[in-house]
């Protein structure tokens, strides 16, 4: 399946609700994510987007939005989440994009070596 039909796909319908994925791959998910953005816009643009997202902490704006094409932000986490056999219909993973903003998308994304 091409990464466009990705994101047009949708959720199927599940009667019950996704279970909460462990901290521990929340956190690992959350690396794999960051290496892969990293690799794809390098180092600097991460700290870019940091930079600018310090005066937006309490606001839930995020700086990637104004470096990163959206469209291939998802894709990466979409991506992210098959190399790893994570559901990315699950809504709890999304809190990997909390986890970016908050300390910082160079951080995550410079962990070579750490998983």
């Amino acid at each position: 399946m091409k990464s466009n039909d990705k994101l047009d796909a949708l959720p199927e319908i599940n009667n019950k609700p996704y279970e909460k994925p462990h901290e521990g791959d929340l956190e690992c998910l959350a690396v794999h994510f960051g290496q892969r953005l990293e690799r794809r816009y390098g180092l600097e643009t991460l700290r870019k987007i940091d930079t600018d997202n310090e005066s937006l902490k309490d606001t839930i704006y995020d700086a990637v939005y104004d470096h990163i094409d959206m469209k291939e932000f998802y894709e990466e986490y979409i991506e992210a989440c098959g190399d790893m056999d994570f559901n990315w219909h699950n809504y709890h993973y999304a809190e990997v994009f909390k986890m970016l903003k908050e300390d910082g998308y160079a951080t995550w994304g410079d962990n070579y070596g750490d998983n």
